[in-house]
């Protein structure tokens, strides 16, 4: 199977079809909705991800006012499990598949990926990719990780990149310790 781009990753992660997603909500009026149980979010935007120059995370006012800013369709709303965890143990990352074997490239430093990974970022290759997943997820989510990486390839020529976290606590749709942000595969 193959992810063609962004909307239809976060379509799968509205139905529950690509693993433990963090909570998200197509529009403000859906957010309304459970906004009380989870006051702190991020916005991706259907193009291109992370918006550039937004807060990472964001919670009441500053909420309402970046979703009027943006026109309704073009993003994504979601829960923000790391907010709060800077320079907490933990791993977070992206896991694919180079040359013929696992490539991935992490941090053990918690916080917002992105500039955790520029500061930290390190890479693993072959089984101890695996083995670092493994040593830091709970055993349904290292297997959830090696499923989704599974259904998502196109062997021998498309292989996905799943971005992930593993946190101290359980988080997103099915309260599991591993957290899949995003897969993509080549196409997008």
């Amino acid at each position: 199977m193959k992810i063609q781009n962004k909307r239809a990753f976060f379509n799968m992660a509205k139905d529950g079809t690509v693993g433990n997603t963090p909570m998200c909500w197509l529009s403000l009026a859906d957010y309304y909705r459970e906004r009380k149980h989870y006051p702190v979010v991020t916005f991706r935007s259907y193009g291109m991800g992370k918006f550039k120059g937004a807060n990472p995370w964001m919670r009441d006012r500053e909420i309402d006012a970046f979703a009027a800013s943006h026109r309704p369709g073009t993003y994504v709303i979601m829960e923000a499990p790391n907010e709060g965890l800077d320079g907490r143990y933990g791993l977070h990352g992206e896991l694919g598949w180079y040359n013929g074997g696992w490539c991935l490239y992490y941090t053990l430093k918690l916080g917002y990926m992105r500039k955790m990974l520029a500061l930290h970022g390190k890479h693993a290759l072959g089984w101890r990719a695996q083995e670092l997943i493994r040593k830091h997820a709970s055993p349904s989510g290292y297997d959830m990780i090696m499923e989704l990486f599974e259904k998502f390839s196109d062997a021998p020529f498309d292989y996905p990149v799943i971005e992930f976290a593993i946190l101290p606590r359980s988080v997103g749709r099915y309260k599991m310790d591993t957290l899949i942000w995003e897969i993509r595969n080549n196409g997008y």
